[in-house]
């Protein structure tokens, strides 16, 4: 029965799209009618014939694809000095989960502070780990975005743990974090560009109004 209903609707949305067509209007599969902003002064039979090769993601690629800056493994480290704060990517039972965390870094690793639960215990496991952290430079307009990926060890021996205990990490969320996570990576890469003029994204239809509902 739900099929029948459902196929028979879409008969009369096509129906009515080809009466809109044939009267030289432009409506939604709920028949309202679209109003393109009359300032543009649209050719709607030119414009629709857009070249699509123009809007493939190789040529986008191609296009922008020399803007985009990878980073040295230094540089990444100085922006991770800089940053922290990131979103911890882990694996929990059947799902990816992400969390936001504080973290410093100490000699070529980054360390959390966090409590018992998941973020924990997804941590660790023998499922590897990710660290992203990313930022906006307004000097030059430009963003960046760093991604560490290795595994997350629980710090529980007690010379290392005294070292960690001096490390500035002051996690945002109050509450007990007495336990102390080290993510060591496996690799470390980053890129920064230019961030684009939302102009750039904009087409003939995103000023085209919706009828309002009557």
């Amino acid at each position: 029965m739900l099929a029948w209903r459902d196929a028979t609707r879409g008969r009369r949305r096509r129906r009515h799209h080809e009466q809109d067509a044939a009267a030289g209007r432009v409506t939604d599969d709920h028949g309202l009618e679209l109003h393109p902003d009359p300032d543009l002064h649209l050719d709607l039979d030119l414009d629709l014939d857009l070249d699509l090769d123009t809007m493939t993601e190789d040529t986008m690629t191609d296009t922008h694809g020399h803007d985009v800056e990878e980073l040295a493994a230094n540089r990444c480290w100085e922006l991770l000095r800089d940053a922290g704060v990131g979103r911890l990517a882990v694996w929990v039972e059947d799902h990816p989960d992400i969390f936001p965390v504080n973290f410093v870094v100490d000699h070529g690793t980054l360390v959390f502070r966090s409590a018992e639960g998941t973020k924990l215990a997804s941590a660790l496991t023998d499922v590897p780990v990710a660290v992203e952290t990313d930022g906006y430079d307004e000097s030059s307009a430009e963003a960046w975005s760093v991604v560490v990926r290795g595994r997350a060890e629980r710090i529980q021996q007690v010379q290392e743990l005294t070292d960690t205990l001096d490390l500035p990490l002051f996690p945002w969320q109050a509450g007990r974090k007495g336990i102390f996570v080290r993510v060591v990576p496996d690799s470390v890469t980053g890129r920064r560009f230019p961030v684009a003029d939302p102009g750039v994204w904009r087409t003939p239809w995103s000023q085209v109004r919706r009828a309002p509902d009557e």
